[in-house]
């Protein structure tokens, strides 16, 4: 293999390994009693035949009110035939808020549209929702049923309706084409956040899922997680300004037009784990800037893996990290294009065009009407194609050799690790029912006579708390509630005693999903969620799909050494964590706090309050995190306190004073921080002095107009690289000068983490 920039194989990323055996299948679960059944109380048959469509409207406006005690419409196996769109709207702020729609999987429970078109099959106007568990599906990629079908309605005799996109159906006689809606799932026309697809597939649409468009607000803060997209013109298409941060995992895209899109539209997106084959224009096409990831993506023959287009300004952060992109079909052997000035990372990824190319795998472009310089670093990337990159002359590219990768970079699952870190299945046996708006005694008991590996279940409603629910150590547990915000509620109550509303001491697997926890606000009030002592090698804390929020911090983490504590699409407004002896000394461990995808604020918390507080040897990731809240100070960092970011928004625009206050404050003799690919926009991120023993790096921040990126007193060991203002007029992108030693060595070191 022919090496176009060599990092030893270093071990697998953290974001590849840290939760993918911990996201259990749907297929077959049961329903908990408080979900409604669309068939016994809805009147829909599931059989394909009949028109399904106003029972599922029924249900769909039985959890939809605010005061709905309900709010899981639940989908039996069946085939469920619509003839017009299914409308979940909001009009009321709270209304279909926590809401969620649950199929036993997409192969059993599978909505069909056979309507006139130009319409969507699901028109979801929800929040803080779900969409689990179902099949979206045109008539005419429906098989042998919608053959039979329409023999016995026409008499005539037709062949197979599939093969690539789009969909033939040229066989079908005129009169029985089945006519396609716009999209599976449009998202809209309200702003909404913090909504989950997962375990889903969609076949034959022209728009699996479409994030609103130009006339409505932003969709944002939305995960995508394990769905497949089967000849699709676009899987997932993001269509509007605010529709930012769109988190997809686990996914498969096979045969559609392009898999990830923002074109025509904006808004933005992370890919993480995917599998692309097929694709007949891209991947993942970009045409309005913003931060982007794809990370650890498998792709084979498609056109192209990554097309990113210019845009609304001349640069915009690009994030490539782990993936490995077979045969592509471009006819110069292009697998990436990049045509904006970034900045660009690219990190351990593999390029493996077909045979006999000899076209750059990456080529970069900064296509602006007035000259911009743009800027990439490459990092352990290898190439089987003629070299590697090309770029034209005003691009600057850094390309970091170190080690010897002479097979390329292997990012294969560690299965036994995978098995031995499995999480808890849902299985009919294991549920334990606890009474809607229980009191944290019965909570408690159910949660202390709970076998290994049950799940703990919290229906939606408002759990008045006197004292912490204390969750058992030593025991695999799931605590899960109906959905997050108006659904399931843990709340302090008056006379509540103690430090924390819930409380983990020495878990071996604890998972808390659906969960809205929230201590107070004002004086006095408590910290939601802590989790202390989590020293044993091989424990875990999972969080998802759950919000903690406290006056002062909403979670804390203390003592932590040897165990995880991994957290997805987590709403939160503030996290201390501290680490435990092995990490205070700086001995070696694995203990971590990550924070993968979501969203925080500190709006209406105590000032004076960081979001993130890393202290005594903790250690904490976060990635492609929106950040929007009132304090200057975002990050206090102190005593070899270590913490990498990568890919956020930090929004500070609420914030007061905007003066010359340090949002970022590091202290004591040693740790390391990284800060790479953020956007800070709002007020201005102002960097403190960085202690000797601390090694600081600001990569790839563009900050937005009339914000700045400063250090207070950079010294050697903090530098900037590649970083760029969008405020240059006509362009609304300038790069900034670099500044610092910036070593190869320094950038290997602060970058390993990623």
């Amino acid at each position: 293999m022919k090496r176009g920039c060599g990092l030893q194989a270093r071990k697998m990323p953290y974001l590849l390994t840290a939760i993918f055996y911990l996201l259990p299948a749907v297929a077959g679960a049961a329903p908990f009693a408080s979900w409604i059944d669309v068939k016994a109380e809805c009147g829909a048959v599931g059989d394909g035949k009949a028109d399904d469509t106003a029972a599922i409207q029924k249900g769909v406006d039985l959890i939809r009110p605010e005061d709905s005690k309900r709010k899981i419409l639940y989908f039996p196996a069946g085939t469920y035939r619509i003839t017009g769109t299914v409308k979940a709207i909001r009009e009321k702020h709270r209304e279909c808020q926590g809401v969620g729609l649950q199929g036993e999987g997409p192969d059993q429970s599978v909505i069909v549209y056979d309507g006139v078109g130009n319409e969507p099959m699901l028109q979801w106007g929800a929040w803080y929702s779900t969409i689990r568990g179902l099949g979206f599906e045109t008539a005419e990629s429906e098989g042998i049923r919608m053959k039979i079908k329409i023999k016995e309605n026409t008499g005539a005799e037709v062949g197979a309706t599939g093969g690539n996109f789009p969909p033939a159906n040229s066989q079908l006689p005129p009169s029985a084409k089945p006519a396609k809606p716009t999209a599976g799932i449009w998202f809209g026309p309200r702003f909404s956040t913090a909504n989950e697809v997962s375990d889903c597939v969609f076949r034959g649409l022209p728009i699996a899922l479409q994030a609103g468009d130009g006339t409505t607000q932003g969709q944002a803060e939305v995960a995508v997680r394990r769905c497949v997209f089967e000849r699709c013109g676009i899987g997932i298409s993001i269509q509007n300004w605010n529709s930012l941060d769109w988190w997809v995992w686990d996914s498969t895209f096979r045969d559609c037009g392009v898999g990830l899109s923002n074109v025509p539209g904006c808004g933005n997106f992370y890919a993480y784990r995917c599998e692309f084959e097929g694709s007949q224009e891209a991947d993942a096409r970009i045409g309005h800037l913003g931060g982007f990831g794809l990370v650890g993506n498998r792709s084979k023959k498609s056109r192209l893996f990554l097309d990113f287009q210019l845009g609304h300004s001349a640069g915009g952060n690009i994030t490539l990290q782990g993936n490995r992109v077979e045969g592509t079909v471009h006819p110069e052997g292009l697998c990436v294009y990049i045509g904006n000035a970034g900045p660009a990372l690219f990190l351990d990824n593999e390029f493996l065009p077909r045979a006999g190319t000899k076209g750059p795998a990456i080529r970069f472009e900064s296509r602006n009407r007035q000259k911009v310089r743009g800027n990439a670093l490459l990092i352990g990337n290898t190439t089987t194609g003629g070299r590697l990159y090309e770029a034209e002359k005003n691009y600057e590219v850094r390309v970091i050799e170190d080690g010897d990768v002479s097979d390329g970079i292997k990012m294969k699952m560690k299965i036994k690790e995978a098995r031995d870190l499995q999480a808890v299945k849902l299985t009919h046996q294991t549920v334990v029912e606890v009474e809607a708006e229980a009191g944290g005694d019965q909570i408690q008991a159910a949660l202390d006579r709970a076998r290994e590996g049950a799940t703990v279940h919290l229906p939606a409603g408002e759990y008045r708390l006197r004292s912490a629910l204390k969750l058992p150590a030593g025991k695999k547990l799931k605590l899960a509630g109906d959905g997050l915000l108006n659904a399931t509620r843990l709340v302090a109550g008056q006379d509540f005693q103690g430090e924390a509303l819930v409380e983990a001491l020495s878990p071996s697997r604890i998972k808390l999903a659906d969960l809205w926890i929230v201590a107070g606000w004002g004086e006095g009030a408590r910290t939601a969620l802590a989790v202390a002592k989590v020293d044993q090698t091989g424990s875990l804390v999972h969080g998802d799909q759950m919000h903690s929020e406290g006056w002062d911090v909403g979670m804390e983490v203390q003592n932590l050494d040897g165990a995880r504590v991994v957290l997805e699409n987590h709403g939160h407004n503030g996290m201390r964590v501290s680490g435990g002896s092995l990490l205070q000394r700086g001995e070696a461990s694995t203990g971590r706090v990550e924070i993968l995808c979501g969203a925080s604020s500190r709006g209406g918390s105590r000032p004076g309050v960081p979001i993130y507080d890393v202290r005594a040897g903790g250690r904490m990731w976060v990635r492609d995190i929106w950040y929007e809240g009132d304090p200057e100070e975002y990050l206090h960092l102190k005593d070899r306190g270590e913490f990498v970011q990568c890919g956020n928004r930090i929004a500070t625009n609420k914030a007061r004073g905007h003066g010359t206050e340090d949002a970022i404050v590091i202290e004591g003799k040693a740790g390391l921080a990284l800060l790479a690919q953020c956007s800070p926009h709002g007020a201005n991120l102002r960097v403190g002095r960085v202690p000797e023993g601390f090694t600081c790096l600001l990569y790839g921040l563009t900050p937005y107009p009339e914000t700045k990126v400063e250090l207070a007193a950079p010294g050697k060991n903090c530098a900037r690289l590649f970083c760029r203002q969008n405020n240059l007029p006509g362009t609304g992108s300038e790069p900034l000068e670099d500044f610092g030693d910036v070593s190869d060595e320094m950038i290997l070191r602060v970058m390993e983490p990623l």
